[in-house]
């Protein structure tokens, strides 16, 4: 409670106030909207402060969410001081802040995660569904565990475990890659003692590799851009020109590669005109 009451003091004085909310769904698969307002206070310091974060049933129609979200803006008496909100690119999350006649915003996270997505669907589907299989394989397998922790340290590699991919976090991918390159020999040499060397998607490495340096830009775009201690906006515009300069296709790399940058580039293209 004494948290509400500074929220809304320090609320009441601020002059402008931008948003951010998402539309998330728990484990057991109840669905909330999170909103938080950004404002720069008299002291010129920048605040970000969780307002909500309440269940809203569906149907989540553009018309449902833009009545859900002015409700909460009407409760914290914000209403009129909120120009800008931030959201990921659903069509109804769009439609939404537009009802509420106000400039939408696209998290860009989320546009990168989209842009991402589009470059992993053309063309490196197998080879990502290999590394799963590698990962999950150790996952499930006590054995292998243990296998690889015991090659581990015999060849000096750190302890740690293989990731699995998540679909909704596109850096899952980048991390499960990452680590995967990173454990390779002791990943050969579990495999190779647990009969399972066909597992390993051995002619496939270079393509990882250099899979891995067209995405790391983007993973440390979107931690930058995950900050909530400085304004982020105004990276906006260089950080798209230097990702596009980045992904232009090079005479001598791989025609997946070049199709997986041609892809994100375009995705980013239409996203920010």
């Amino acid at each position: 409670e004494f948290r509400r009451v500074l929220f809304r003091s320090q609320l009441n004085v601020a002059t402008h106030v931008a948003v951010t909310f998402d539309l998330w769904t728990s484990r057991s698969v109840d669905q909330y909207v999170g909103l938080t307002a950004h404002f720069i206070n008299s002291q010129f310091q920048l605040k970000s402060y969780v307002l909500v974060n309440v269940e809203i049933p569906p149907p989540h129609t553009g018309e449902a969410v833009a009545e859900k979200v002015q409700e909460i803006l009407t409760e914290w008496g914000i209403q009129n001081k909120v120009q800008f909100v931030v959201a990921d690119n659903g069509a109804n999350c769009i439609k939404a802040i537009r009802l509420m006649n106000k400039v939408f915003v696209p998290c860009m996270a989320h546009t990168l995660h989209l842009a991402v997505g589009k470059g992993l669907a053309a063309g490196i589907d197998s080879v990502l569904t290999k590394c799963s299989k590698v990962a999950e394989f150790f996952h499930r397998s006590a054995a292998a565990k243990y296998c690889l922790e015991e090659k581990q340290r015999s060849l000096g590699l750190p302890i740690e475990k293989l990731i699995i991919k998540c679909d909704t976090r596109w850096n899952s991918v980048f991390n499960m890659l990452q680590r995967i390159v990173v454990q390779q020999q002791a990943v050969v040499a579990t495999l190779l003692q647990l009969n399972r060397r066909d597992m390993f998607p051995e002619a496939d490495m270079v393509t990882v590799e250099s899979l891995l340096k067209v995405l790391k830009p983007f993973k440390e775009v979107t931690e930058d851009f995950s900050s909530e201690k400085g304004v982020t906006l105004s990276l906006l515009l260089p950080t798209l020109i230097s990702l596009q300069s980045q992904l232009q296709e090079e005479e001598d790399e791989e025609a997946v590669i070049s199709n997986i940058k041609h892809a994100m580039r375009e995705s980013l293209d239409t996203r920010y005109t």
